[in-house]
């Protein structure tokens, strides 16, 4: 509940007054700071402000100050509405970054939240998503139970994957079950052409994460992920010519209509 509240933007003291206020309805600020193990002056402070933010409200009881929370329905209704006009003025947000889309949006992430987080941007595209790994790498490491949970969102949005992957059996377990769960991909052999990093392309950005390192980084720039997007075409093709075995999957299994057409 802590780090909940606190992700909405609650002080860690604000959190802990909230929840002593809750426990009791309605308090004086010495019993709430003695409930909270907030100093008293500091839990004055902070609940004044608590209630300048609407979070708590105050009344007054034979002339003391009192302390209510507010109902936690309408903390969450409160964070709704601020979402949706967040949500509202988004568009006029993009058009106006778009204005400098010349100079590349680069953000770095660290540690499995950060590599996470990185690849959930990937589920925020309408198309599709080109990207190479090392499968085994990748999906039997540090991120083996988050896997299942990302494929699943994907597949939820119904967003189609184009890879290429090393790997050793894992790769073709990926490949087996790739009509299902909405992918194409081709093995190439990792002693020839060896990934240290993951790449994903989609709409204007490029993830690139270094699992060994626990590091994410997206970069946003249209012409830099068009040639990033063109650069993998190529390879796509030349990994159709080298899997074999992938190639006459897909020729048997794929619908005509989801083959990625490369104009050769």
């Amino acid at each position: 509940m802590e780090q909940i509240l606190r992700g909405i933007g609650l002080s860690e003291k604000e959190v802990k007054i909230y929840l002593a206020l809750l426990d009791f309805g309605e308090a004086l600020p010495r019993v709430i700071a003695n409930r909270s193990g907030v100093k008293r002056s500091t839990a004055y402070f902070t609940l004044n402000e608590m209630v300048k933010r609407g979070i708590a409200t105050k009344v007054k009881i034979g002339g003391y100050d009192h302390y209510q929370p507010i109902n936690p329905q309408t903390l969450l209704n409160q964070q709704n509405k601020l979402f949706q006009d967040l949500e509202s003025i988004v568009p006029a947000l993009l058009a106006r970054q778009g204005r400098f889309s010349i100079q590349p949006q680069i953000t770095i992430h660290h540690g499995r939240e950060g590599v996470i987080h990185v690849m959930e941007d990937s589920l925020s595209t309408d198309g599709e998503i080109f990207g190479w790994a090392n499968i085994d790498e990748a999906a039997t490491g540090y991120l083996k139970d988050y896997y299942p949970e990302y494929i699943k969102k994907k597949n939820k949005r119904k967003i189609w994957v184009r890879g290429i992957f090393t790997g050793g059996p894992e790769g073709r377990k990926f490949q087996e079950r790739s009509i299902k769960e909405l992918r194409e991909v081709y093995t190439i052999p990792e002693d020839i052409f060896p990934f240290a990093n993951e790449v994903n392309i989609y709409d204007d950005r490029i993830f690139i994460i270094s699992h060994a390192d626990k590091l994410g980084i997206i970069i946003q720039n249209e012409n830099i992920a068009e040639t990033q997007r063109s650069i993998f075409k190529l390879s796509f093709y030349a990994a159709r010519l080298i899997d074999k075995e992938g190639r006459e999957f897909y020729e048997k299994n794929l619908p005509k209509e989801k083959s990625l057409d490369i104009g050769i």
